[in-house]
């Protein structure tokens, strides 16, 4: 498991497998003159860079030992990835898997109170390190921001937020697995100080309110889907993030982050007009389908047409998940 998250010192950054047949593949699923308008539409050279990086890695046989090496990039921080195991303090079982207790404090360098129980150590590693919904310096969670966080799961992302906007700020944080929310309340019952900045909304968000949706139960996998199984599907009712700011009456969105499985493209158009009210920085996820890579940035762009913002994107790790498309608003507007 290491060997597919961690950087491979020892050999070349840049694998190459067939590059002939990559090539052939991504003429045959994607339209090159798409992908090149896309490729203009980021604000920087490493942004571009990364997404045709990413667009290349999707195409080598979704095998890490055959894809570009990312995390060249974030090499330096790599450190704390390790000293994370030092971090563990305790541990449960659950469903025959387990959970162990992160403590932050315990980690030289890092000045921080927050605890997390996760299944998954580079999970903790790319949200609180990498920080995958931070672009450098110009794209993050300020402190006072209002967040919505669509994709809670355990809560570790609303807590890195709400670490962030501290006691001024606000978090509304998107999640409606069970099996995931009962980690999530343990998660906010371990950091009291942030607790009360998180406000937990248990719909899948849509394009269209109290819509019933069928959802596959994968935990952090969990998704919206077409076809029924009684198994393993179970009904929710949608709502839209549009409806959720008008009826509770919020004041500002400053920042919009989604991880939800495919379901990216419905939200957004589920947030109409709260982007075109409040202009908010967002962190959308494009990389749960292969036409993500090109139908969420169009969209987004489509969307963002009259609101002047710019576009960069990153990807967080050796494998195909965690790309990120990051839009800022202009101030100058």
């Amino acid at each position: 498991m290491l060997d597919e998250i961690i950087p491979h010192y020892f050999n070349n950054i840049i694998f190459y497998s067939n590059f002939a047949e990559v090539e052939k593949n991504i003429i045959k699923i994607y339209d090159l003159d798409l992908i090149k308008r896309i490729f203009y539409m980021f604000d920087d050279e490493y942004s571009k860079d990364i997404y045709l990086l990413g667009l290349i890695n999707r195409m080598l046989n979704f095998q890490v030992s055959k894809g570009i090496m990312f995390n060249l990039y974030y090499s330096h921080i790599f450190n704390f990835f390790h000293k994370l195991s030092d971090s563990i303090i305790d541990s449960f079982d659950l469903n025959g898997e387990k959970w162990n207790l992160f403590d932050f404090s315990l980690i030289n360098g890092i000045n921080s109170q927050i605890k997390i129980y996760s299944r998954s150590q580079y999970e903790i590693f790319t949200n609180f390190f990498l920080e995958q919904y931070r672009y450098k310096d110009k794209l993050f969670a300020e402190e006072g921001d209002y967040v919505i966080d669509a994709g809670g799961y355990i809560g570790d992302t609303s807590i890195y937020f709400a670490n962030l906007v501290g006691n001024n700020g606000k978090v509304f944080s998107f999640e409606f697995i069970p099996e995931n929310i009962a980690i999530y309340k343990k998660n906010l019952d371990i950091n009291p100080h942030l607790k009360d900045i998180i406000s937990i909304v248990q719909n899948p968000l849509y394009d269209v309110s109290n819509k019933k949706v069928k959802v596959l139960l994968e935990g952090p996998g969990s998704k919206i889907v077409k076809d029924y199984d009684n198994n393993f599907t179970y009904e929710y009712n949608t709502i839209t993030i549009d409806d959720f700011v008008i009826n509770n009456n919020i004041k500002k969105i400053d920042l919009i982050k989604m991880d939800i499985e495919g379901s990216e493209q419905k939200a957004l158009n589920g947030a109409i007009n709260t982007i075109k009210r409040f202009r908010p920085k967002l962190a959308i996820c494009v990389y749960h389908e292969k036409n993500d890579y090109y139908e969420v940035p169009f969209l987004l762009k489509k969307l963002l047409k009259d609101y002047n913002y710019k576009y960069y994107f990153d990807h967080f790790t050796l494998g195909i998940g965690e790309s990120v498309i990051f839009c800022k608003p202009n101030s100058n507007m």
